[in-house]
């Protein structure tokens, strides 16, 4: 179904491979670095409670108590992550996968108020895909081409090279032209209302 939508786009599929990172060992790391070592420069001081999820507090909490050369190891070992994604891109202009590794889960499933572990557990069995592109600083899109038969959508993640959100952004083009889904809704969905 996705490679005829891609003749209806004009695109062109030229192959498949996989990327050689895993995400879940430095993810704690990464989103320390790249989040919360951000607010002490822009804020002037640590994020606490009402600016972030406690689940993103513990992990910087967590990230703080490592030893100083197991840090600079998990640093270097993002440096290498970030080479590995980057060569990939000298073959290939897209990465296309699931956006999820499930369809959507029920409200509540994913939430800051459940216990750590489980929480963490849920997210890598949830969204494992998504992760990579946060730690490498790099762009995506998720395009709702998918959908289950209950009506909920089911995205296709597009990501491509640090600094080539303009083609995302005509690839999202492409795709909606070839298949809108803006009129679609699923039978419970929450609508926003305008001024």
């Amino acid at each position: 179904d996705f490679v005829k939508l891609y003749g209806a786009a004009a695109l062109e599929v030229t192959g498949l491979a996989r990327l050689a990172i895993n995400p879940k060992l430095v993810a704690l790391a990464a989103l320390a670095l790249k989040s919360i070592g951000l607010f002490p420069r822009g804020l002037g001081r640590k994020p606490d409670q009402p600016m972030l999820e406690p689940l993103t507090l513990a992990m910087a909490e967590e990230a703080a108590r490592v030893p100083a050369d197991e840090f600079r190891k998990a640093l270097t070992r993002l440096k290498r992550y970030e080479k590995s994604y980057d060569d990939w891109f000298e073959r290939y202009d897209v990465i296309l996968s699931p956006v999820l590794l499930q369809p959507p889960v029920p409200i509540g499933h994913i939430t800051g108020n459940v216990e750590r572990e489980t929480l963490m557990k849920r997210v890598f069995e949830f969204a494992d895909y998504t992760v990579v592109h946060n730690i490498v600083g790099a762009p995506a899109m998720s395009v709702p081409l998918h959908w289950t038969p209950d009506g909920l959508p089911v995205g296709l993640q597009f990501a491509a090279c640090r600094g080539e959100e303009r083609m995302l952004y005509e690839l999202a083009y492409e795709l909606e032209a070839a298949r809108p889904w803006a009129h679609r809704r699923p039978a419970v969905f929450a609508e926003g209302r305008h001024p």
